[in-house]
């Protein structure tokens, strides 16, 4: 089910539809924080950050995708390559 959460919210990001996408990576992160899922909460966390991104509130994204940067850090993520700090093939 948090997958399917975590597609929509995609989905409404590309809509530009910013509230309804940031609504349903909650519902996703709060099912993978529930099941301690770190892969998938530092997904959810980095379009979190992606959507705060794109409302140009920079403070609140740098502070989303630092929390995905420090759970794929601790995991020994090898996809981790410091772009996702600041994605800017989604800049608007």
């Amino acid at each position: 089910m948090s997958s399917s959460y975590h597609q929509l919210g995609i989905v409404a990001d590309r809509r530009n539809d910013l509230p309804a996408a940031e609504g349903w990576y909650r519902k996703s992160l709060e099912i993978k924080e529930a099941l301690g899922d770190q892969p998938g909460m530092a997904s959810t966390y980095h379009q979190l950050g992606i959507v705060a991104h794109h409302r140009n509130d920079l403070a609140a994204a740098e502070g989303w995708y630092r929390k995905s940067m420090e759970i794929r850090q601790a995991l020994g993520s090898s996809r981790f390559d410091g772009h996702e700090l600041w994605p800017t093939r989604f800049a608007r």
